[in-house]
C-alpha cells in the first residue's frame, strides 16, 4: 500500500508500516498541501472527534474541530471550488455546506451558525420560495464560487451537534468519506498511542467453548507503556472470534477518538486487517456488523470485531485467514497479538495467550429442588436453553417440531443452570421438554438475507426486501392480547433495510389519532403509520415490540421573548412529536428558525431586516394532526 507522507513526527514511520502491512484493496495517494485547514490555519488546533470512530449505527464521517466552546469562528474554504450543495435543518448536520474542488474531492462544513452573505441570500430566497425553514439545495455549477482561504461561513452548534464545533469532511469522487488527517494537516499534533480497555472472546459455532461455556467472555487488561496484556491464559475450543474495546487520543485533548489501523495475528499469521482510511456512506448501516451489535444494544458499550461477520461488505479490510475467525484445537497454544495504530501511526499492542482445551462436563454440587424454571437465548444459529437447579447429565432434551421429536444432550453447566444447545439449522422447534419442564417457542420462519421474505398470521404481516437482514433471522412473533403488545424477535437483531409491517389491530384500538409506537426497554417512540383495511402499516429497521397509542393532545407553545424585530417561542409535544409549524405576518409567510435541542422557534434579528409590525400568527402541528394556534399583534 502507498501511504501518505506526513510533515510531522509520523514521517519516519510511514516506510516501516508500508513494509509491515499490505492492504491490497486501496492504493490511493492523498494529495498533500492541497487543502487548507478550515479553522485557524497555521495554528495548533484540537479535535473532539476523528473520522471512523464508532457512533450509534454509523462511523463518524470526518473531524470534529474544537472551537473553544464558542460559536462564530470564521470557517475558511479549504481549496478553490464552488458550492455544490447547501442544506439547512434542525437535525443531523444542521446548517451544512458542500464545496466541490477541481481535483475531484468535496469538502463538507457542518453545524454552521451562518453562511457567507451571498450564500445566505440564496438560501433565504429559496426558503421563502418553498415556505420552509428546512431546505436541501443544489446551486448551479459555479453559481457560488469560493477561493482557498475565503471565509465561507461561521462555526456554530446547529443540528444534532452536542456543543459548538466544526464538523469537517473530505469526500472523494465516489462520495466516500476519506480521513482528513491523511492529507497532511500540521495543525493537529498526535504522539499518543491508542488505548485498549478490554478484550472479549466469543464462541462462533455451536460446539465452540470459552472457559468451558458457550458464552462471550470479557477480560481486563494490564498495561506497561503501550503494551496491554491479559494476565491469565484463556481456555477455549472450536471456532472463536475476538473483539476489543478501545479508543485513541490526540495530544492535548481528552476526547476518545477512533482507531484507524488494526491487525490481529495468531502465532505470527495475519488473520484480520483493517485500514479505515475511507468508507462508503451508502453502507453506513453495515457498521452494525463491524461491532458486537448484540452487546452494544444490551450493555451500551461498543466492542469492535477482529473478524468479519456474515453480511459485512465494507471495503476497508485486508486479506484475512478464515475471515479472522480462529479455530482453537485442544492441546495447542495460540499467541494472539492485536496491533492498533492511529492516523499518525502511533501504535499500541494487545497480547493474550489462548490454550486449546477440550470441554468437560463439570456437574455442580446443588441442593435438590423441584423448581426448574427454563429460559432461552438465540444467537445466530444456536438456541441456548437453560434450566435451573437441574444436574442430571444423562437426561436429554427433546425438541418438538411438526409432530417429530429429536433428542439432544446437555452441553455444559453454569453454576445452577444446565445448558442445552440446539442448532436451528436442524429445524425450528415448537417446544422443548427437559424432565418435567416444557418451554414453548413462537418461531415462525427463517428469514434469509439474499431473497425477499414475507410472513403473515392473524396478528401481523411482515415483508422483508432482499438483503434486509445481514444473516439468517429466525423470526419469532407473538401478540399479547392482554397487554396489547405485538412482538417480532427483538432489538438485538441488526437490520440493513426497512421491513414493511402491518399490525392487524382490533377495532377497539383503531382511532384517527392513533399510531404505532415502538416499545423497547422502558421507552415508547412514535412511528409514522398508515391505516389500511387490514391494520396499521409502517416501515422500520428495528425489530422488537410495538403498541398502539392515541395522541389527542395539542402541542405546547409558550411566548419566550417579544421585541420589535425579534420573537421567540418554546415549543414541545408530549407524544407524537412536532410535525410542522407555519408563521405568518399579516397573512404572509415569515421565516422562523427551529432549534430542536432548545425547543426554540424564533425570528432572529440578523435574518429580519424590517420591523415586525402587524398581525402575527403561529400554527403548530404534531404528527397526529393536533394543532395549536398562537396570535399576537406587533
Amino acid at each position: 500500500m502507498k501511504f501518505v507522507k506526513f510533515k510531522n513526527i509520523a514521517l519516519v514511520l510511514v516506510a516501516v508500516l508500508s513494509l509491515q502491512t499490505s492492504f491490497a484493496q486501496d492504493s490511493t495517494k492523498y494529495p498533500q498541501d492541497y487543502f487548507l485547514f478550515p479553522i485557524n490555519p497555521g495554528q495548533r488546533n484540537y479535535l473532539a472527534g476523528s473520522m471512523g470512530e464508532l457512533r450509534p449505527n454509523h462511523f463518524h464521517g470526518g473531524l470534529d474541530i474544537k472551537t473553544g466552546g464558542v460559536e462564530g469562528l470564521p470557517v475558511l474554504a479549504s481549496a478553490d471550488g464552488y458550492v455544490e450543495r447547501v442544506k439547512v435543518n434542525s437535525y443531523g448536520y444542521g446548517w451544512v455546506m458542500y464545496v466541490k474542488h477541481p481535483n475531484g474531492y468535496t469538502t463538507t462544513y457542518a453545524h454552521l451558525k451562518k453562511f457567507r452573505d451571498d450564500i445566505t441570500e440564496y438560501v433565504r430566497s429559496q426558503q421563502y420560495n418553498r415556505e420552509s425553514f428546512s431546505v436541501d439545495l443544489f446551486p448551479k455549477i459555479d453559481m457560488l464560487k469560493v477561493q482557498k482561504g475565503d471565509t465561507i461561513a461561521w462555526s456554530g452548534n446547529t443540528g444534532s451537534s452536542g456543543g459548538p464545533h466544526l464538523h469537517f469532511e473530505i469526500r472523494d469522487k465516489n462520495n466516500f468519506a476519506v480521513n482528513p488527517l491523511l492529507f497532511g494537516f500540521d495543525e493537529i499534533i498526535d504522539n499518543t498511542s491508542p488505548t485498549f480497555t478490554k478484550v472479549a472472546i466469543s464462541p462462533l459455532e455451536m460446539y465452540s467453548m470459552v472457559e468451558n461455556k458457550y458464552e462471550r467472555k470479557e477480560y481486563s487488561l494490564s498495561r506497561v507503556g503501550s503494551v496491554f496484556t491479559v494476565k491469565d491464559t484463556v481456555d477455549a475450543n472450536g471456532i472463536v472470534g475476538i473483539d476489543f474495546a478501545g479508543f485513541d487520543r490526540l495530544d492535548g485533548a481528552s476526547n476518545k477518538n477512533g482507531i484507524t489501523y488494526v491487525t490481529l495475528k495468531c502465532n505470527d499469521s495475519s488473520y484480520f486487517v483493517q485500514a479505515l482510511e475511507k468508507f462508503s456512506f451508502e453502507k453506513g448501516r453495515t457498521f452494525n456488523t463491524h461491532i458486537d451489535y448484540r452487546h452494544y444494544r444490551k450493555k451500551g458499550k461498543r466492542f469492535q470485531h477482529c473478524f468479519l461477520e456474515d453480511g459485512n461488505t465494507h471495503h476497508f479490510y485486508g486479506p484475512s485467514i478464515n475471515r479472522g475467525k480462529i479455530n482453537i484445537e485442544a492441546g495447542k497454544i495460540y499467541n494472539i497479538t492485536i496491533s492498533a495504530k492511529d492516523s499518525y501511526l502511533n501504535e499500541s499492542v494487545l497480547k493474550m495467550v489462548v490454550r486449546g482445551t477440550q470441554p468437560t462436563l463439570k456437574k455442580p454440587i446443588l441442593k435438590e429442588s423441584n423448581y426448574h424454571p427454563m429460559s432461552w437465548t438465540l444467537k445466530e444459529n444456536v438456541l441456548d436453553i437453560g434450566i435451573k437447579n437441574f444436574y442430571s447429565d444423562t437426561i436429554k432434551g427433546v425438541t418438538y417440531a411438526d409432530s417429530s421429536q429429536t433428542k439432544f444432550p446437555i452441553s455444559y453447566y453454569d453454576a445452577s443452570t444446565a445448558h442445552y444447545l440446539w442448532d436451528m439449522r436442524r429445524g425450528m422447534p415448537d417446544s422443548v421438554r427437559l424432565a418435567d419442564s416444557i418451554l414453548r417457542f413462537d418461531f415462525k420462519k427463517a428469514i434469509l438475507p439474499f431473497q425477499e421474505n414475507t410472513y403473515s398470521d392473524s396478528n401481523i404481516f411482515m415483508y422483508f426486501p432482499k438483503n434486509a437482514v445481514f444473516d439468517t433471522l429466525y423470526l419469532d412473533t407473538e401478540y399479547d392480547e392482554k397487554k396489547q403488545v405485538w412482538r417480532a424477535s427483538n432489538i438485538l437483531v441488526p437490520m440493513l433495510k426497512n421491513a414493511s409491517i402491518t399490525l392487524k389491530v382490533p377495532e377497539s384500538l383503531r382511532h384517527p389519532k392513533a399510531s404505532v409506537y415502538s416499545k423497547n426497554w422502558k421507552s415508547e417512540s412514535y412511528i409514522g403509520t398508515t391505516w389500511t383495511e387490514t391494520g396499521a402499516k409502517f416501515r422500520t429497521r428495528s425489530l422488537g415490540q410495538w403498541v398502539i397509542r392515541k395522541d389527542e393532545n395539542a402541542p405546547y407553545i409558550k411566548l419566550n421573548i417579544k421585541k420589535p424585530n425579534y420573537i421567540s417561542f418554546k415549543i414541545s409535544d408530549d407524544k407524537s412529536g412536532i410535525a410542522s409549524y407555519r408563521a405568518t405576518l399579516n397573512g404572509n409567510w415569515i421565516l422562523m428558525k427551529y432549534d430542536h435541542k432548545r425547543n426554540l422557534l424564533y425570528v432572529e434579528e440578523d435574518w429580519w431586516s424590517k420591523t415586525l409590525k402587524g398581525e402575527f400568527k403561529l400554527v403548530l402541528k404534531d404528527n397526529m394532526g393536533n394543532e395549536t394556534v398562537y396570535e399576537t399583534t406587533f
